[in-house]
């Protein structure tokens, strides 16, 4: 039977698991998921080294510890996803992986990974700081990517430091959801636009959560993506000086009447329809900021009329909506929903409105 573990105990009492570690390498022609998760579980190297070429099953290596050599897993057939903080230097068969994680690094333990897993085809690079200086990678065969960070600076260090041309789903998110900074300057959103979403016109899914983006950046980045068809924002509450009660309150500076209204497809219009494809979308975001009114002609616009009849729609236009608003308290939810009760009225797969 194939064995899945996670090895965790205290660093101060590890002897006591060198017996069961003993077992466990013992049984390594057996494993198929093993997870070392921190230093805390370093376990004994001696111990170890008996595994070395008896890992025919295993398929998900997980590292955050120092395993002693560095060739323990370099003959592992089976072995297609990494995780964790492995080091550069270690032998594993990079070119036969096809999933990988990694959190909390430097840039300069990530970049040497990341340009010998060229047949990786789904990541997830977690909180990944000081890129600056290094080298940027082309990963021919990723399709999914999800980046997270702690700041929009490292979203955009990291997407800068990659070129993804086949990607076909991204999610780009930020740790906090609350700030008083203001949106990050054009000059960081010109250079993720120019080295990173011109090479990525193949995403298919975009989802983004907690950036400082403001309504004209983020028009600006779905401009790049033509192919787009589910795209989902989680607005970043802002809360920005009040001039009348001179305190602080929440606003929204993504998703704005303005983005809503560059979504809306205008009959004659000279300008380019953005996201043509478009066929799901979730909003999370502020009700006071909300323009409901826009939100629904919006909808309306991207039906097409068929046969020259009445506008309908149909699994190549935007048919499945998400909204969520975030209340203080339950009062005015009724009040604000009700402005999308023509799209509730029709009833054709629209999700239940969220209060998040």
């Amino acid at each position: 039977m194939p064995l899945k573990f996670v090895l965790s105990w205290d660093r101060y009492i590890s002897h006591v698991g060198d017996p069961a570690m003993q077992i466990l390498a013992s049984n390594s022609f057996r494993w198929l998921e093993v997870h070392f998760p921190s230093d805390d579980t370093a376990p004994n190297p001696g111990v170890m080294v008996r595994i070395k070429g008896r890992l025919p099953l295993l398929r998900c290596l997980e590292i955050g510890t120092e395993l002693g050599r560095q060739d323990l897993f370099e003959d592992a057939p089976a072995l297609i996803s990494i995780g964790g903080t492995p080091d550069p230097d270690w032998q594993l068969p990079y070119d036969q992986l096809t999933k990988l994680n990694l959190n909390y690094c430097q840039g300069d333990v990530a970049i040497p990974i990341l340009q010998r897993c060229t047949n990786v085809q789904h990541a997830e690079l977690d909180n990944i700081i000081d890129w600056e200086g290094q080298d940027r990678v082309t990963m021919p065969n990723m399709r999914s990517m999800v980046i997270t960070a702690s700041n929009d600076e490292e979203v955009i260090f990291t997407c800068n430091q990659l070129r993804l041309p086949q990607l076909d789903f991204l999610v780009l998110q930020n740790d906090v959801y609350v700030t008083r900074e203001p949106p990050l300057d054009e000059a960081g959103y010109d250079i993720l636009i120019e080295r990173f979403f011109t090479d990525c016109s193949c995403i298919t899914t975009f989802k983004m959560k907690g950036l400082r983006v403001s309504d004209l950046q983020l028009i600006r980045i779905l401009a790049c993506l033509p192919q787009l068809r589910k795209l989902s924002i989680r607005n970043l509450v802002w809360y920005v000086p009040n001039a009348q009660s001179y305190s602080l309150q929440p606003s929204n500076r993504t998703i704005s009447s303005q983005f809503i209204q560059r979504l809306t497809v205008k009959q004659d219009a000279e300008e380019l329809v953005i996201v043509p494809k478009l066929t799901e979308l979730t909003l999370a975001s502020l009700p006071r900021d909300f323009d409901a009114r826009s939100f629904v002609d919006m909808i309306f616009s991207r039906w097409r009329p068929r046969n020259g009849g009445p506008a309908t729609f149909d699994d190549d236009c935007l048919c499945t909506v998400k909204v969520g608003l975030k209340f203080k308290d339950d009062s005015d939810v009724a009040q604000e929903f009700s402005r999308l009760e023509p799209l509730q009225r029709l009833g054709f797969g629209f999700n239940a409105y969220e209060k998040i």
